[in-house]
């Protein structure tokens, strides 16, 4: 109903509506103006590729025979699994491990990283990890799953932390370890510069290393947010048609993770800064001193602030 409430769920209709002619298939370049679609030609002026990504699926000894779900299919569960294994601490890992413990799951994350949200700074994944922990969720960090077989109707877990092998039987495995770029579409035959693991190579005004062909959205790497997705393609509906040009600036960049209490940060992380070379001041604090956190007993938190010597 959600879904439906928003009218994305019928986005047909409304290209239809738009006059907006809707081609289905696998689209495949044959030169940089031209693409073939279920056989048939199809030629442009331009061209936007916005193709997104497929989830990434590591070589883990039985994985495939074993069996495992992505967090799309997580969300058309129909029952909840008793004990599951999230494999990857990243924003959708910690996410569906937030959903599936409140829900009274037994959760197991493992991460391959020594704390969860590598991408995030440290104390987000310190604090997040002492959460999880504290409602129940085994979390091991710094693990290597090395191999998934099948027990009737369980499946078995094998990871090494420190050395030493552990195990765990668990109802169902959710795998989140990251995404690929959906580039196989001729690009080579277009003139289009890309990296199979990185996405395509766009410009400031999402162009691609051929003019006249552009790229927005999850396809072109970086920020792999909705947000940005549509902030991209206004971008290129702009470039498309006028002579002054649009640039895409990141500089803050909001991102969320959905677990309780929420994670938001935007622009650079103390990492980045200091990879960069740039001199910074911090300060952090609790959100416990605040009265109002106190009064409504949600206690747990911290603000934390990097700004630059000015």
């Amino acid at each position: 109903q959600a879904v439906k409430n928003t009218g994305t769920g019928d986005g047909l209709s409304a290209y239809n509506a738009g006059g907006i002619k809707v081609i289905t298939g696998h689209a495949h370049f044959i030169n940089p103006w031209t693409i073939s679609v279920g056989g048939k030609r199809y030629k442009a002026h331009h061209f936007l590729i916005a193709t997104g990504t497929h989830d990434l699926v590591p070589l883990i000894p039985g994985l495939k025979e074993t069996g495992y779900i992505g967090y799309r299919q997580a969300l058309d569960l129909e029952e909840l699994p008793k004990k599951l294994c999230v494999i990857g601490g990243g924003a959708i890992g910690s996410e569906f491990t937030h959903y599936f413990s409140t829900f009274g799951t037994e959760v197991h994350l493992v991460e391959f990283a020594e704390r969860l949200m590598t991408r995030e700074d440290v104390e987000m994944g310190e604090l997040l990890e002492a959460i999880f922990e504290h409602n129940g969720v085994k979390v091991h960090t710094g693990s290597k799953v090395v191999k998934v077989e099948k027990k009737g109707n369980q499946k078995v877990v094998t990871f090494e932390h420190l050395g030493k092998m552990h195990t765990i039987t668990v109802d169902e495995i959710l795998l989140s370890v990251g995404k690929l770029p959906n580039t196989d579409l001729g690009l080579e035959n277009a003139g289009v510069e890309y990296d199979s693991k990185h996405g395509i190579v766009v410009n400031g005004m999402m162009q691609t290393s051929n003019p006249h062909i552009y790229a927005a959205g999850d396809v072109v790497g970086g920020y792999m947010f909705t947000h940005v997705a549509s902030y991209q393609s206004r971008i290129v509906g702009h470039n498309l048609f006028s002579s002054l040009k649009h640039v895409a600036d990141y500089r803050a960049v909001p991102r969320c993770v959905f677990v309780d209490p929420e994670f938001a940060s935007t622009g650079a992380t103390e990492e980045e800064l200091k990879s960069r070379g740039i001199k910074y001041q911090s300060a952090i604090i609790s959100t416990a001193i605040i009265g109002r956190a106190n009064t409504s007993q949600e206690d747990t938190g911290f603000v934390k602030i990097l700004a630059d010597r000015k």
